[in-house]
């Protein structure tokens, strides 16, 4: 694959971009601890718990393609400044609306927003980082990001547990006012010359988009990090639904489950900016599976103990997972294409993003009400490790046609 050169920044540059990746994926983080808390305190029922969460997903599910060709076509500032504005506007709607649908309907929008703005922090990070210091952006990168998924929760659940849950959500939207005032200093560099338009009808400028993703998912090559994404927000999606109502019930303290969270951004912003030492003793395609294997383990052994010393150091083991999986996925994303595609790769990536959030919390809210809370950790595990088995197989197929 030849390395297309683009605007290269500087220094300062980066530290910025870290500074947005702090404040952008915190917000989607921290998420998982506040809304499902709000949820409880409503008395909402586990079906609709696991519906209301996967929601979050069905924005990016249909709008990250063209989100990704946006980032292409006018840059990544631009659409990081329109879904930054997105989630300051939701996060303070989030207190104020009550009843299933209106939830559903500000949970759709926010979700999208909040992932967008990820997606658009990602595809600026890859599309200006060049071969030889990529590893070294990508880890420094998520270890700001789960730098942010550290501190947020912690501080979430401490003003939750003083002022009331509500009060999470005013804090999540000083955050994106924060990221708004960041963007405002960041630079927007020309990208990589797209592709020409293609010339035609409203629809086909609709539909080539997702032509061109669906083109790109067909590489077996592509396919091998989709599935590793896949897995990745699957567990993701796990503890951001049903692992604080596991906990909640199980006795725990909002302020402790918080802490819980702050535990696990910690091991995953401990293990991100080791990602660039690690690859040398595990090679890129075996760190996804390690990294799958930790993260799935780590959370769908919950259940098998209510001690906080037990429940603690399986949320270590799934955060270490996490912190490793983030800076391998991206990458080796930008490993297997080329730098004038890496909106549309970022994209392609947060639709399996999407796919996991979305279909796990709705699977296990089912599952919940027909089994119970604990079997449904077990069933998710058994799933998601035949899917690890099947993805390390795949890589072993294409690995020797994999150009870095």
């Amino acid at each position: 694959m030849v390395e297309v050169r683009t605007v290269e920044p500087r220094p300062r540059h980066w530290i910025i971009l870290y500074a947005v990746a702090f404040f952008a994926l915190s917000s989607e983080g921290a998420m998982g601890l506040v809304f499902p808390l709000l949820l409880i305190a409503r008395e909402t029922s586990a079906q609709e718990i696991g519906t209301l969460v996967a929601l979050a997903a069905l924005g990016p599910l249909i709008l990250s393609i063209p989100a990704g060709q946006l980032c292409d076509r006018y840059g990544d500032r631009a659409v990081l400044l329109a879904c930054a504005a997105g989630a300051l506007v939701t996060m303070l709607l989030y207190p104020a609306v009550t009843g299933f649908w209106l939830l559903a309907a500000v949970q759709i929008l926010g979700g999208t927003a909040r992932s967008l703005s990820w997606l658009a922090t990602q595809s600026w990070a890859t599309r200006h980082s060049r071969a030889a210091d990529r590893a070294h952006h990508m880890g420094f990168l998520t270890f700001a990001a789960n730098l942010g998924m550290l501190l947020t929760p912690l501080a979430a659940g401490m003003v939750m547990d003083r002022h009331g849950v509500e009060t999470g959500f005013y804090l999540l939207a000083v955050w994106s006012l924060l990221l708004l005032l960041l963007l405002c200093v960041l630079p927007a560099f020309p990208v990589v010359e797209p592709a020409p338009s293609r010339q035609g009808s409203v629809l086909a400028s609709v539909v080539d988009p997702f032509r061109d993703a669906w083109r790109m998912t067909l590489r077996p090559v592509v396919a091998v990090v989709l599935l590793g994404t896949f897995l990745r927000l699957g567990t993701i999606a796990l503890a951001q639904s049903f692992y604080p109502v596991f906990l909640t019930q199980a006795g725990y303290s909002a302020a402790t489950i918080g802490s819980l969270f702050s535990l696990m951004f910690l091991a995953s912003t401990v293990a991100s900016p080791l990602y660039g030492w690690a690859i040398r003793f595990v090679p890129g395609g075996g760190m996804i599976w390690l990294s799958a294997a930790l993260s799935v383990a780590g959370i769908c052994l919950i259940p098998l103990s209510n001690s906080l010393i037990s429940v603690a150091l399986l949320t270590v083991v799934h955060g270490i997972g996490i912190g490793f999986s983030l800076p391998t996925l991206l990458a080796e994303m930008a490993g297997r294409t080329g730098a004038q595609e890496r909106g549309m790769a970022v994209a392609v990536r947060s639709v399996f993003n999407r796919l996991g959030y979305l279909t796990v919390p709705v699977m296990i809210g089912w599952s919940v009400a027909a089994v119970g809370l604990a079997p449904s950790f077990y069933l998710a595990g058994g799933v998601m490790g035949a899917k690890l088995l099947a993805g390390m197989v795949l890589d072993w197929r294409v690995r020797p046609v994999v150009t870095r």
